[in-house]
């Protein structure tokens, strides 16, 4: 795929984090295989002094969306957790 970045672009990530990945608490199967081409995309972006944002999903130990609180998911991302 080609792309044309232009100085008016920003790259933005969003929550690659580790329970995200395989063997992560809230796994998506083969994420961890696009590694490789976001760290394409932020060498481009970098080259070009084009801004790069980070996301990430980061929850209290406690939080409502957690199954033991109500919510429908595993705990993850948890605050000061490597996840």
């Amino acid at each position: 795929m080609r792309i044309r970045i232009t100085p008016r672009d920003a790259l933005v990530v969003v929550d690659m984090q580790r329970d995200f990945m395989p063997g992560g608490a809230l796994a998506v199967e083969g994420a961890d295989t696009i590694i490789p081409t976001i760290n394409n995309y932020i060498r481009h972006f970098f080259e070009r002094s084009c801004p790069i944002f980070f996301t990430r999903d980061w929850h209290p130990s406690d939080h409502l969306s957690f199954k033991d609180f109500g919510g429908q998911w595993p705990p993850h991302c948890i605050q000061n957790t490597s996840g």
